[in-house]
């Protein structure tokens, strides 16, 4: 009975069972619903996707930026962050910092290689009054995190004259 109890305090569904003396079991876990229980495949697609439309939209990539458009930040917890009422980002963003981390591995390779974008590191300081900070992304500042957080990925002139040729040409197609 104490491990039925401890799987309803730590908020588990539990059913009842026919010769189980504790009474309880583990509920099946639904399907992945929301972007929070996807998987790393599935993550990545979203990703890539929201890396297309910030690209097009502002000419560079963020992690943050991609963190954004696919709703796993919102606007109000970042500008806590920038105004340094959260002491890092990881605190404020849904599930692990491995995630997190994965994601901006696939945000660097897919920027490098498949976009051809140069990577351009960021310095990331606190907004409001008084004296800026640098601010965190990781609880521990963890340099290859802080790394893959602050680089922006920044396409380079030719990159944009060859994507304004494209959409000229584009528009010229019946």
């Amino acid at each position: 009975m104490r491990n039925c109890q401890n799987r309803l305090n730590a908020g588990l569904q539990t059913t009842a069972r026919a010769g189980n003396k504790e009474g309880c079991r583990k509920a099946k876990k639904s399907p992945p619903s929301d972007i929070h229980a996807m998987n790393r495949s599935d993550l990545a697609k979203k990703a890539k996707s929201a890396a297309d439309k910030r690209l097009a939209a502002q000419g560079y990539i963020s992690l943050v930026d991609v963190l954004l458009e696919m709703g796993r930040l919102s606007t109000e917890n970042l500008e806590r962050w920038r105004l340094r009422q959260v002491p890092y980002l990881e605190m404020v963003l849904p599930g692990s910092l491995n995630q997190h981390a994965f994601l901006g591995r696939e945000l660097r390779i897919y920027a490098l290689r498949e976009l051809g974008l140069r990577p351009s590191h960021t310095t990331y300081m606190s907004w409001g009054k008084g004296q800026r900070h640098r601010l965190r992304f990781s609880k521990f500042n963890a340099p290859a995190v802080e790394a893959l957080f602050s680089t922006h990925y920044v396409a380079s002139a030719t990159n944009r004259s060859d994507s304004k040729q494209l959409q000229v040409g584009l528009a010229f197609l019946p």
